[in-house]
Parts: structure tokens; sequence; C-alpha cells
């Protein structure tokens, strides 16, 4: 398999005059995906018999005003299965593009059509409904992830993907591309991975008439395919709380009280113990969420704007992206924000308060832990629609362009998943890991012991949320997904201050509760450890935060009762841990 398969298929075919009314105002507007369905259509109507064509075209210019006619023409030619079937389709992909309440000829036209077409009716049907109630679905309509074995030609992934899709969008190409524009010693560390293989992984986009369960069955028949699989819902684990307006003194909120949690990590010894590490080789950590204020002023400086994209829109930007749900000028995540401020909010520069690492790595140039923001859900700011196929892309991105720590403060939300649903994801955490890359991912708000992923697989460092007494919070999930606990805040007691999007109107910092923001503090942890020694595995970074632990604290897991420590990490930052075996 080529390390440089296009992202999209080319979808081969004639044009044929049989479509010169077909899907035309849609067409007109740019629906790309309709423009897709019609090049199936063609192609598959490439081998219709010349005759056919012609009733097949009759049809297909009487069906928005007479579908009772269009069945006819089409029932004419029922004696040829596939000449029919693709003029059913033909026509059936026609109704379901327009909006339903334009769609007043279609129970005519399949009142009339003859039952040989009756199954095919169903499954329009049934996907029409699927995307109706999309919004109560755990996973995202109308696309599926697929599986290839390493070395599966693109020609065959063409083939495959068009028989049962529109169009499809590469996620994992088996082998990474590095970067060669990036530091010499971010090259020699993703040495380590440039033989490293995996499956090829596609994100396919359906048609209108597969529910996504169908289309699992149809690509599963094919023996090329390892498996297909929903493209599964990750949830933010934060809440915004309040949100504020902008000041301008001296860090004025970086004090016990709003970042109470400095203090709960140790901070003041994690900056001595870094001495005169300051200037020394810089730390990038990748924020995978849903975008980050690139011009926000307290993250000025230590926001890599080079690197910072938009995995859903082609490696856009964040820079050049606008904000599609406010006005904010340009793409502005608030969870996103909040969770790159815990990290990187600039420290000494008389705004707000401080992040994790600024704090502790701060000179006169700024930070050495830079932030990597990286958008990979498919709406402006929404929680919701983070999908594991764009996580999976945007780990893999991370990856590639020299991240060392990547944050993922977002969980599956279903108890009963298992790592089998996520193997896309799965396989790049263990290309990461393999570089290694220290991930770092939120457990879960559940207040219960059941497992999120992508917490749950081995390598990942899981984090839970503390209250600053240093017990755990209500909401905490307890599984066996966690590795470690940082303050997280909570309701009526004290929450995290962080960053927030702020505009002429909107505030700039905020507070929120939830493992969300007590994930970036041990994944600015772990940035500041790799400032002090680059060389530091994954394992040995959460080995040594284990290691040091100072305070016990029980807590009820679905395995009974477990000690949860206190940590100093490396002697410079508390947060707490809780031993178990992860990545069933």
């Amino acid at each position: 398999m080529r390390g440089n398969i296009r992202k999209t298929m080319v979808l081969a075919g004639v044009s044929l005059l049989i479509y010169s009314c077909l899907f035309t105002a849609k067409a007109e507007a740019g629906n790309d995906k309709i423009e897709k369905i019609q090049a199936k259509q063609e192609r598959q109507l490439q081998k219709v018999n010349t005759k056919n064509k012609d009733k097949i075209n009759r049809a297909l210019q009487s069906c928005k005003r007479n579908g009772a006619e269009s069945a006819k023409q089409l029932n004419k030619i029922k004696g040829n299965k596939h000449d029919f079937e693709a003029g059913v389709r033909g026509i059936l992909d026609e109704y379901y593009s327009m909006e339903e309440s334009q769609r007043g000829q279609l129970e005519r036209f399949e009142a009339t059509l003859d039952e040989a077409a009756e199954t095919i009716v169903e499954h329009y049907e049934e996907a029409e409904e699927e995307r109706k109630n999309s919004d109560n679905l755990d996973y995202q309509t109308e696309e599926i992830v697929v599986r290839f074995p390493y070395g599966t030609s693109e020609a065959k992934i063409e083939e495959v993907v068009g028989e049962v899709a529109v169009d499809y969008e590469v996620i994992d190409t088996g082998i990474l591309q590095i970067d060669e524009s990036l530091p010499e010693y971010k090259k020699k560390r993703l040495e380590k991975i440039k033989d490293y293989k995996t499956d090829v992984v596609v994100l396919a986009k359906l048609g209108l008439e597969d529910t996504v369960a169908r289309a699992e069955e149809r690509f599963e028949d094919y023996g090329c395919v390892v498996d297909a699989s929903e493209n599964i819902f990750l949830e933010a684990d934060g809440v915004v709380k309040n949100s504020y307006g902008t000041i301008s003194l001296n860090d004025p909120y970086f004090n016990a009280d709003k970042q109470w949690h400095m203090k709960n990590i140790n901070l003041p010894q994690a900056d001595s113990e870094l001495g005169g590490r300051r200037g020394a080789t810089e730390i990038w950590v990748a924020v995978i969420d849903c975008g980050v204020q690139m011009n926000h002023p307290d993250l000025k400086g230590n926001l890599l704007t080079r690197y910072s994209v938009d995995v859903t829109n082609n490696n856009k930007k964040l820079v050049d992206c606008a904000d599609k749900a406010h006005d904010y000028g340009q793409y502005t995540g608030n969870h996103g924000t909040m969770v790159a401020g815990v990290i990187a909010a600039r420290a000494n520069n008389k705004i707000l308060g401080a992040g994790v690492a600024s704090a502790a790595s701060y000179d006169y140039f700024g930070s050495i832990c830079k932030v990597m923001a990286i958008k990979c859900d498919d709406s402006a700011g929404s929680d919701r629609h983070v999908t594991k196929g764009k996580l999976a892309k945007a780990i893999n991105y991370a990856v590639s362009e020299g991240a060392e720590v990547i944050n993922i403060s977002y969980s599956a939300v279903k108890g009963d998943y298992s790592s089998k649903d996520f193997k896309d994801v799965e396989n790049a955490i263990k290309r990461a890991i393999a570089a290694d890359v220290c991930v770092v991912a939120s457990a879960g708000n559940d207040k219960s012991s059941m497992v999120r992923y992508p917490a749950n697989f081995k390598g990942v460092i899981g984090v839970g949320a503390t209250l600053p007494n240093n017990k755990l919070t209500s909401y905490s999930n307890r599984s066996e997904a966690v590795d470690i606990v940082a303050p997280g805040g909570e309701d009526g007691v004290k929450k995290i201050f962080t960053t927030y999007p702020t505009t002429a109107k909107k505030s700039g910092f905020s507070e929120g509760r939830g493992t969300s923001y007590a994930a970036p503090q041990v994944a600015a942890t772990a940035a500041l450890m790799k400032v002090k020694n680059y060389n530091l595995t994954p394992e040995q970074i959460l080995a040594r935060m284990k290691r040091s632990s100072t305070v016990s604290v029980k807590v009820s897991t679905k395995d009974g009762s477990k000690d949860i420590s206190a940590a100093e990490c490396w002697k410079g930052s508390k947060v707490s841990e809780m031993t178990k075996r992860k990545g069933r």
C-alpha cells in the first residue's frame, strides 16, 4: 500500500445523457454527496441495455410530476433485473435527495412499482429512518469505518468501496509519512516508526440506500476487508460552569484561590526542578479536541499555528478556518480552548492565569511547551461530533508532525464497548506509543466503574478527577481505565480556572469541572518530564508518576475497594494514581 494514497477515490465512468435531469438543483448548489451518488449511478448504468436506457430516462423525467407514470416506465423492464434495479435506485436517489416536503410523488411511485423492487424500497426507507434518528444514536450515520490489511492496493480499495459506498476518506495509510521539515531531534525520535505498519483504514461515505448496519454486512462479505464498524461518537468529559470578562493585571488569577490546582500538583517544586532546563528542547502537546481559539490573548505565543489544523477539513490551518457557530472571526472551540489553557495559558503576561506547563517552564521568550491544536469534530464546537475515525486521523497527524504528548479529553459514551470496537484508534495509539509519544485521556464523568475508551487502551494514561482536598470527585469514573487522578473541580466547591474564547462581547476565561480538565494537567506534567529528560518513554513517565505516592484515599470500584495515591511524578508535580490492569 503506498503511503501517499489519495484522500478520496476517483469514480471512473462516462457521463450518460440519462442523468441530464437528475439531481440538477442539488448539483448546482454544490452538494458534493449528491454528485458522488450520481457518479456511482452513472457507473452502474453503463451496462444498461440501450433500449432500457430510454425507458429509464423517461421514468426519471416524469418522477417529479407523476410518480405512478415513472413506476410504469420501469415496470416495463422488470424482466432485466440489473436494468430494472438500476432505474429504481436512480429514481429513489432523486426522491430521497429532496426535502421531505417535496417528495409528493414518492408514495405514488412506490405504490405503482412492481413488487420485485420491494427490498430496495425498504432499504431506502430504513436508511432514511436512521438519518432522521441520528441525534439519538451513538454513531455517525451515512458513514462507516473500514479496515483493509496493509499492502491492499489502492485499486482494490477503490473497487470494494465503490461497490458499497459513494466516496471515502483515508484515515490511516498503514504507514506514516513523517514531516521532513521537523527539527532533527524530533525526526530522530520518529525514526523508530519509519517501518511501523498497521491496517489501512478508510472512512466510507454511504449513499442514500444503506443503513450503517447493512453497509457493515456488505463490506464484511469481501475477503480483503478486515472489518467494518460504526463510526462511534465520543463526548467531551468537561462542563463549562461560568464565564467572565478579561482583565489586565499581571496574571491576576494565578493564585491559591482561582488556580488552586497548581498547589495541589506541587507546581512550585516543578518550577525549581526544571531550573536551567528552560530554553532546551521544545516539547509539543497535541490537544485533540473541538478546536482552539488561535488568537486568544492568553495563549499567544504558545500555540503552534503552522501545525494546528482541522483534520475534518483537509488539514486546513485553524488560523484560516471560519467559525460557523459564533461570531468570533475564526474557528474557536470552547472546550478545546479551555483544555489548551490548562496546559499552556501564558505566564507572567499580565493576563488571566497560567497553564501548568507554561508556569513551570516560562522564560523571557515564553513557554518551552507548545500546543498543537487539532480540531477533529465535524461541526463548530459540538462536543458530540468527535468520531473515532476522525480521532484516529488526528492521532496519526499529531505523531507525524512531531508531538511528544497527546491530550484527548473525550471518551466513548456507552459502557458495553470493547477495544475491538476501536481498532482504528488503538492502532494509531500503538504507533504513537512506539514513537515514545505519551498519550493522556480523560476517564469520564459517570461516577461509576464504567470503562471508557480511549483511556482504557494499554499504554494510555487514563485520568480521573479530584477535589481541592485530594479526594475523588463525586462524578469521576473509578474504572480500571484510571491510572492517575488530578484536580478536576466540583460544583459548589472549586472548579478549574482556564481560558475561554474571547470577543468584544464574550469572556476570555472560564471555570469548568470534569476529567476533561484533569487530563491536561497530567499531559502538561508529562511534557515537563520530557523537558527534563527527552528520552523518557510513556511507560517510564507513568511509572515515575506512580512511584512517588504520598497520599492514599479509598474509593469503591466494581472490583471492590482500592487505594488511590497522590504522587509527585518526577519530584515536581503531585497527581494521583490507581493500580490496576488495563487494556482489556
